[in-house]
């Protein structure tokens, strides 16, 4: 940030004004096209910046002419700082098509620096680049003036409303009246487009009781932690059968139980027991089906995993993780 004593704009040269080549702007009618006054401030803030105080601002232009007017309170409102990325650091820019931009004389160009034509359009272009001292709206972070002064935050231009459609929530989660939501399922709302603002008091919830609703709310209850209601062998078992199905009844209909997070392996060696793991038809039970005769008179031990990837009820709310031991007969 560079911040400096106010400056009259004079740059070196017979004229100051947009573009010296512009037969309305001979320079025997007046020795300059017109004058304005910068302040040499590039900070960000438009409550700091000494380009947006409320004081007067000087500009004059001895045309009638309306980019030449436009020119002058560009430099008003703080164009172009030196520190902008195509400033000849005397009040302007190189590259040419733009209001702001003309060989003025300044530091670039007495080190040698040239005009660069990259941007199309009219010489009444506004940041053609939009990156040396104007953008509409909020610059992305690379920006230049993402970091300085962006003379589109100054208090003397007038916002111009827009025509565009308002946005709109297009997708919730969970969904309205949703019921057995899982309890440690986040809410979340995509919109239409992008948007800012949304804080912690501009999209919240509220409890049965509350009066607070953001203002675009919706309901939805919360469900109870699914459970395991019957285990066969059952926990702790003794002379199981060797060729007989491990089966888990859960008290609602589930989702994730695969051969991953539904298990069976020799408690002793800790090797797994190869099975496959299928659904009883449309019941709540899960069997699983050991590829081969259990060894005989041995401890086994069989895991449920549960989690918001592996076991859970059908509106994501995970079973607790369960572990039990049977031993086989003869």
């Amino acid at each position: 940030m560079t911040l400096t004593p106010l400056r009259c704009h004079h740059p070196p040269g017979p004229s100051c004004r947009p573009h010296p080549t512009s037969p309305r702007f001979a320079p025997d009618v007046y020795p300059f096209g017109g004058q304005g006054e910068l302040s040499i401030d590039d900070q960000p803030s438009a409550a700091a910046n000494a380009n947006n105080d409320s004081r007067p601002r000087y500009s004059m232009s001895a045309y009638l002419d309306l980019p030449v007017i436009a020119h002058e309170v560009g430099h008003n409102i703080g164009a172009v700082q030196d520190s902008a990325p195509h400033s000849t650091r005397g009040g302007h820019c190189y590259d040419e098509a733009d209001l702001m931009c003309y060989d003025d004389g300044g530091l670039y160009f007495a080190a040698g620096g040239t005009l660069t034509f990259t941007c199309a359009g009219l010489d009444s272009a506004i940041d053609c680049h939009d990156e040396d001292y104007y953008y509409p709206g909020t610059p992305p972070a690379s920006n230049y003036l993402a970091t300085h002064w962006n003379t589109s935050n100054s208090g003397f231009l007038t916002p111009v409303a827009s025509s565009a459609v308002p946005p709109t929530v297009t997708a919730k989660s969970p969904l309205t009246l949703a019921t057995r939501v899982a309890q440690t399922a986040n809410v979340t709302a995509t919109f239409s487009t992008a948007v800012q603002g949304l804080s912690s008091t501009t999209m919240r919830l509220k409890n049965p009781v509350g009066t607070v609703l953001a203002a675009t709310g919706w309901s939805f209850t919360t469900g109870p932690a699914p459970t395991i209601s019957v285990r066969t062998p059952a926990s702790g078992a003794t002379g199981a059968s060797r060729t007989a199905s491990v089966s888990v009844t859960f008290s609602e209909g589930m989702a994730g139980v695969t051969a991953s997070t539904f298990k069976l392996k020799n408690t002793t060696t800790g090797a797994a027991i190869s099975a496959v793991v299928s659904r009883s038809g449309s019941t709540n039970q899960w069997i699983l089906n050991p590829s081969g005769t259990l060894a005989a008179n041995t401890n086994f031990t069989v895991t449920v995993t549960g989690g918001a990837s592996a076991v859970r009820d059908l509106a994501g709310n995970p079973v607790s993780t369960s572990v039990w031991k049977f031993s086989t007969g003869s």
